[in-house]
């Protein structure tokens, strides 16, 4: 390309950066002025934590002992290289209490860390401290642009905590592993601009990524201020995560919790996540590994979970995820309970089961279309055999199914949802969402509902009608009431749709 071309494609390029910057202004509501103004949960740790004391190093019984080999632990000295002659040496490397500075370590199989309260292992700021990116096949190659580019992400492959391949590793302790975001980028004002700040120069990927290992243990830890995605356990067998506290700004970019990805028989139990991105996410994408497995056999309970965006998603990568079950939920976020096909190569999604949930979320629960454009044909496509069980809360819309592939065998059984107005600490809209109905429902083939209840508490202006049906088979609806506005008389008494409406449907008919 010709210089000249070049850098009149740069200067469009920063232009239309600048023009998606360039929102309406909007003052904060008192929950995101909370959100922007709380400190990390790093800097609140770090006034209350001391250096190692190497005064008396002391052996430690059944485990070795960090300081015995060398780290310092004052959050100045890195400490890299004493953590991993420790790991090399076998079995559980205890970290006393005290500020670990590090770059990346690697898990050794029959081992692991033992943080103790007052422990914090902390992620150096500097790139030179993290591993290649071509370190091993599996690993997420960097994929990030020197131009930022509106809607962009920074994606690398370097991490904090890693184990590949690794067998019977725990993570311990009742110490904090942070990730350290701040020093990689800030957190902008307004959080319309979370995808639209500033340009991230580079950042670090998962700050724990665990791949291909089995029976892995990651309990009784915090794990704070991932700049990235959090913990990432990938194509593992026999996975156990409990009394995990996972905890960054709400409005970091990309910023997943626990994701289970590809791995068969894994519990997370007794988590409190607040993430600046999903939740957790159950996904299968074995597109690097040697291996692929379907996700499977994963249970997620007594979870509290608290986001913008989804609180559990199910339904990312290129294979398949079935038998999941997520019970007893309290969820805090955009989306409740998240389905879907993203990126348009998953095959299959089946046997889930939503269960005992309780939630205050801008949409309960939503099956939503791919993404991307499908890359396989939709009849090889399939999400069925999903069971939501009572579920009761506080939700702008109630239950959005609206997917561009087959869903089957949905039922809906003990459902009560009280309608409220947008909550703007909840999901940064640029702009308000319009359906026609707090309930839409399409191209199910087999849907069943019995004693759904919305309460048209303070519903959105948009709505008109109580539930939108369209292209289901196999209907079977049980002691219901969809509400309604009151002056409709009622929820059999909702006005036919304008001529208005009906010019709108015909429209964008042949997108349905």
């Amino acid at each position: 390309m010709k210089p000249v071309c070049f850098i009149l494609l740069l200067a469009v390029s920063l232009l239309a950066q600048q023009a998606t910057l360039e929102l309406p202004p909007r003052e904060l509501t008192q929950k995101e002025a909370e959100i922007a103004n709380r400190p990390t949960p790093t800097s609140l740790l770090l006034k209350t934590l001391k250096p190692a004391d190497r005064s008396g190093i002391q052996p430690v019984s059944g485990m070795r002992n960090v300081l015995e080999y060398g780290a310092v632990g004052d959050g100045k000295t890195k400490d890299t290289k004493a953590i991993q002659a420790a790991l090399d040496a076998g079995g559980i490397v205890h970290f006393p209490p005290g500020i670990y500075l590090s770059g990346s370590v690697y898990l050794r199989s029959n081992g692991g860390l033992d943080l103790a309260p007052g422990a914090l292992l902390l992620a150096s700021p500097d790139e030179a401290d993290y591993n290649a990116v071509d370190f091993c096949p599996q690993n997420r190659p960097s994929q990030y642009s020197k131009v930022q580019i509106a809607n962009s992400d920074v994606i690398t492959g370097v991490h904090l905590v890693i184990g590949v391949g690794v067998q019977n590793v725990v993570i311990r302790g009742g110490g904090a592993i942070s990730g350290n975001r701040e020093a990689f980028y800030d957190i902008p004002k307004d959080p319309r601009l979370i995808w639209r700040s500033q340009y991230i120069k580079w950042r670090p990927a998962e700050t724990v990524w665990i791949c291909e290992g089995s029976d892995i243990t990651v309990q009784d830890v915090r794990l704070y201020d991932a700049p990235f995605w959090t913990c990432l356990i990938q194509g593992c067998n026999n996975v156990r995560i409990d009394r995990v506290t996972v905890d960054m700004h709400q409005w970091t970019r990309n910023g997943d919790g626990i994701t289970i990805d590809g791995c068969k028989n894994a519990v997370v139990t007794n988590c409190f996540v607040r993430s600046g991105d999903d939740c957790i996410v159950i996904k299968d994408d074995h597109r690097r590994l040697t291996k692929g497995q379907p996700c499977e056999n994963v249970i997620v309970s007594n979870c509290v979970l608290d986001s913008i965006c989804g609180g559990v998603r199910i339904g990312v990568g290129n294979g398949a995820m079935r038998n999941i079950l997520c019970e007893n939920l309290h969820i805090y976020s955009r989306i409740g309970c998240y389905l879907g096909i993203n990126w348009g190569m998953v095959y299959l999604v089946e046997n889930v089961t939503f269960s005992n949930i309780i939630l205050d979320c801008e949409t309960a629960v939503a099956i939503y279309r791919s993404d991307n454009q499908l890359k396989r044909p939709p009849q090889d496509i399939s999400l069925r055999h999903l069971r939501f069980r009572n579920i009761r809360g506080t939700a702008m819309r109630a239950f959005i199914v609206d997917a561009n592939f087959p869903v089957q065998d949905v039922v809906i059984e003990d459902f009560e949802i009280t309608l409220r107005g947008p909550d703007y600490s909840r999901c940064p809209y640029r702009e308000l969402p319009k359906n026609r109905a707090p309930v839409e429902l399409h191209r199910i083939d087999g849907l069943s509902i019995s004693k759904m209840r919305v309460i048209w508490d303070r519903p959105n202006d948009c709505f008109t009608s109580p539930i939108n049906l369209s292209e289901i088979s196999h209907l079977k609806i049980d002691d219901c009431d969809f509400g309604g506005r009151p002056e409709w008389g009622g929820p059999q008494g909702y006005p036919l749709p304008t001529e208005k409406e009906l010019e709108y449907m015909e429209k964008f008919k042949q997108y349905r």
